[in-house]
């Protein structure tokens, strides 16, 4: 049924997953009486050979993958939520709330399939455009009390010395200065919404070389603070249109 997607000289790659009857139990779309395949990204280029753009935006990916009875493609739940890395607490509690939601009915399968029951959790997508590196640093899941793999009180917590430690270490090597200079060199003529992919890695691969001592000395790895130094560049750049 993907056939229709090859084409010479393209790489595309879909992401999705299979899901439906005999898959998984306890959830609502273990009920709905067959198999289907939900696709929730697709990337356009090798990314072991250059830089591959992530398509993650419902709409796009819909005229995208072929019409198929028993193929689906996920939609957003809910209005996007502002991570103000600064205050995780504030979006941390909204995002409980949406896990909360989603495990007590899931929102898809009953609108898609009118089956009833409950939902593993939400997978968060940063929404900007940009090569696959800078969204998926970006994405996270989380997931509702049943399907936790680890003891936890909330699917999302925010420990507050780590926050500390995270915030000093944006403040420390996301300066004005870099921020300038980033933006120098990837907009010469000028910034445009089109270059923010471009800027945000431009900025996370110059703080990442040169805070590599810094990290281990703050007992932090990147992963951790990849998300508040891509948030506040973010909203930097935005800043400047």
């Amino acid at each position: 049924m993907f056939e229709a997607l090859a084409q010479p000289e393209r790489h595309l790659i879909l992401f999705g997953e299979w899901c439906g009857q005999g898959i998984q139990k306890g959830v609502a779309i273990s009920q709905i009486g067959r198999k289907v395949f939900a696709v929730f990204a697709a990337q356009t280029g090798d990314h072991q050979l250059t830089a591959a753009t992530l398509i993650t935006e419902p709409g796009d990916l819909a005229e995208l993958v072929p019409q198929h009875p028993d193929i689906f493609v996920l939609p957003w739940h809910g209005d996007p939520i502002e991570v103000d890395f600064a205050d995780p607490a504030t979006a941390a509690d909204a995002l409980n709330k949406a896990v909360e939601q989603v495990e007590h009915k899931d929102p898809w399968v009953k609108a898609v399939f009118e089956v009833e029951g409950t939902g593993e959790g939400v997978v968060l997508y940063p929404q900007i455009d940009g090569e696959r590196d800078d969204i998926t640093s970006l994405m996270f899941k989380a997931k509702g009390d049943k399907h936790r793999v680890r003891k936890s009180a909330k699917a999302v917590e925010v420990d507050p010395a780590i926050a500390r430690s995270i915030q000093e270490f944006v403040d420390t090597f996301v300066t004005e200065a870099r921020l300038h200079q980033g933006l120098t060199e990837v907009c010469p003529d000028g910034a445009t919404m089109r270059q923010i992919g471009g800027f945000l890695k431009w900025m996370n691969s110059d703080v990442r070389k040169e805070s590599s001592g810094d990290l281990e000395a703050a007992g932090l790895e990147w992963r951790q603070v990849a998300k508040a130094v891509t948030g506040v560049c973010k909203a930097w750049f935005r800043a400047q249109l």
